[in-house]
């Protein structure tokens, strides 16, 4: 997620950031042209002034593949492009940050379904594409004249960039923070590994607006129920449509 944590006060609870999050259905045929299109998409739209892109993280479509972390260039960006394409790599994530602002970032990431070879790897694996950034960013880039309509964009590029059904859901968010790992030197004695966590649901109460909480040992975390082939469950804010959601997205016949 974030390389640094600002925590937010909002509606009376924590937030860190914004968090939009759509996922592939694993049947879903997808090429890596959706990759690059999304990538040029957040390179073309997403980026604010006095913003830059800072980083570019790739990773090959092969078992215990590495990602491959590097600084943005555009020589990087071009060479990573034809191996996009090729479905070489199948995970393409970009960074933005204004160097004034410590905590004005976006990380946008995207991986389409993995190829045979990946399909029995004992990790689930799903197509995602993933978008995180400071509520700062979001709140200048909703301010801006395209930058909402710049975000719906990038999940109808993604929606109809795969053969077959995808859903997701974009959040306010709150990351608990948590002891990090240091794979170098003396371990921190309250580590705990991700395995090992709690996983049970943030003890806090009921708010009408809603701030989800994201990271590994919440249990409701709905990267983990997807992979599990639970999905989403019941009706509830993630998932339910009002009259109006249905109308705003084209009306029931365009959604189904």
């Amino acid at each position: 997620m974030m390389a640094t944590r600002e925590v937010v006060e909002l509606y009376g609870q924590p937030v860190t950031g914004f968090d939009l999050r759509l996922f592939i259905r694993p049947e879903a045929a997808t090429d890596g042209a959706l990759l690059v299109a999304l990538g040029e998409h957040v390179m073309r739209t997403l980026i604010l002034p006095r913003c830059r892109l800072t980083g570019l993280w790739t990773k090959r479509a092969q078992l215990d593949a590495k990602m491959n972390v590097g600084e943005f260039t555009d020589a990087r960006w071009a060479a990573a492009v034809p191996k996009l394409r090729a479905g070489t790599y199948h995970v393409v994530e970009l960074i933005a940050e204004d160097p004034d602002r410590v905590n004005h970032r976006i990380m946008v990431g995207a991986q389409i379904n993995p190829p045979k070879e990946l399909q029995g790897y004992p990790v689930p694996v799903v197509g995602t594409v993933d978008v995180h950034c400071s509520l700062s960013y979001i709140r200048e880039l909703a301010g801006s004249p395209k930058g909402a309509e710049a975000v719906l964009d990038l999940g109808r590029m993604a929606w109809n960039g795969t053969e077959g059904a995808a859903y997701g859901f974009g959040n306010l968010a709150y990351s608990p923070k948590l002891v990090p790992f240091n794979p170098s030197g003396p371990q921190d004695p309250n580590y705990v590994p991700p395995w090992e966590q709690p996983r049970g649901a943030p003890d806090v109460r009921p708010h009408p607006i809603p701030i989800a909480y994201v990271g590994l040992n919440v249990d409701t975390n709905l990267e983990d129920a997807y992979c599990a082939g639970r999905g989403i469950k019941g009706a509830f804010w993630a998932n339910f449509l009002t009259r109006d959601h249905v109308e705003r997205a084209g009306g029931e016949r365009s959604l189904r």
